[in-house]
């Protein structure tokens, strides 16, 4: 991804300023990450490689309806 503008990009701890036009790695992001303390992989729920998500459960069953 090129930027077209100055941004700020993190990777983990790590944060730096990319220069318009400067080609960006894939693992570098715009915001970071909220589980820098804990193990980031363990809060990976939809397994895109970033922090958080919603993996999908069964759901509820289905309420009996009265006729």
């Amino acid at each position: 991804m090129t930027n077209e503008y100055d941004a700020w990009m993190w990777k983990g701890d790590e944060m730096r300023l990319f220069r318009a036009g400067v080609e960006i790695p894939n693992d570098w992001y715009d915001a970071p990450n909220k589980f820098n303390g804990a193990d980031p992989g363990a809060f990976d729920h939809d397994g895109d490689g970033r922090a958080g998500g919603v993996k999908r459960g069964p759901g509820r069953p289905r309420k009996d309806q009265a006729r």
